[in-house]
Formats: structure tokens, C-alpha cells, sequence
């Protein structure tokens, strides 16, 4: 399982999800505001974090809503703990952060 978690948050994009998903649930849409990506790329970003178990999901309406896996493994939780004060540091992630933040606070953006 290690190797696979490695792999999913090797990609910025989707550490920025797990780190979001880490500290609250998010649904789709407010990433896809946040990332200034596609609903499709931020939704395939979901998918791996989903298949390598970093990631579940609720659903909430048409709305599908993401939370970091409480079932981890303290193996995995402690290697997602060591990495995630790296990410709060960098000023990409506060300028995403900033973003999401605005998004959380709008779900008019939610179709």
C-alpha cells in the first residue's frame, strides 16, 4: 500500500486535495474552483486518491463530497502527517488555500 500512496501524492495537484481532504470535506466542485482545473482532471486526481484508500467519499444530493480515509493505517497516517507541514508551507498551497477557502464559502458554485 505504501507504494501506491507515494505514487498518488507525487503529483502536486492531488497532494493539494489530500492535504484540503485532510482538514475537511470538499466536494468537487469547490476543488475544481480552487485548482483551476477541469472537472474531469480534478476528478481523476479523485480517483487515485480513491483507489490507493487516501480518500471516501459521501454523497450529498448530485454533490459527491471527500474526506481524508479514517480507516488509514498509522503507517500511512504517520507518512501523510510527516508531508502535509511540508505542503502548509509552500506559497502555492496558501494561494490555493486562499481559493478554496472562497469556493467553501460559495456553494452557488456547486451546480
Amino acid at each position: 500500500m505504501l507504494v501506491s500512496v507515494l505514487k498518488a501524492v507525487s503529483e502536486k495537484n492531488r497532494l493539494f486535495i489530500l492535504a484540503s481532504c485532510s482538514q475537511d470535506e470538499y466536494y468537487t466542485c469547490q476543488l475544481v474552483r480552487a485548482l483551476r482545473l477541469s472537472q474531469s482532471t480534478v476528478s481523476n486526481h479523485i480517483k487515485i486518491l480513491k483507489e490507493s484508500r487516501l480518500l471516501k467519499s459521501h454523497r450529498y444530493r448530485t454533490w459527491s463530497g471527500y474526506y481524508l480515509n479514517p480507516s488509514l493505517s498509522e503507517e500511512i497516517r504517520g507518512v501523510i502527517q510527516k508531508i502535509l507541514p511540508l505542503v502548509y508551507k509552500d506559497k502555492e498551497w496558501q494561494q490555493f488555500h486562499e481559493r478554496l477557502q472562497k469556493a467553501k464559502d460559495d456553494l452557488d458554485i456547486c451546480p
